[in-house]
């Protein structure tokens, strides 16, 4: 049983890993919003959209698109991983070790 001393930061870091990713994503969203309005991104405006409630729905689908893309890497095994890199030149031995 964990001591009250104990708990009270464990909660606190518990709380902040949940509120993290939010914030993330619209930061991001927002980057990606302000490079297309500006055309930075050859998208001709796509993600410079904005919604009726001035929300750049692209940009975030986008965002968390990416995000569920690179979070579904930890379902993939180490010898998967590195299957490809003998297709790179940069990489020598892998990309991970075991």
């Amino acid at each position: 049983m964990q001591s009250t001393e104990r708990a009270f930061p464990d909660l606190i870091s518990y709380l902040s890993t949940l509120s993290d990713p939010p914030f993330a994503v619209q930061a991001c969203s927002r980057t990606f919003f302000a490079f297309s309005r500006d055309h930075g991104l050859p998208d001709r405006g796509l993600f410079s959209k904005l919604s009726g409630q001035k929300v750049p729905v692209y940009s975030v689908c986008l965002v968390v698109f990416c995000a569920a893309i690179l979070g579904m890497l930890d379902f993939a095994s180490v010898v998967a991983l590195n299957a490809g890199a003998p297709h790179c030149d940069s990489v020598r031995g892998g990309l991970l070790t075991s």
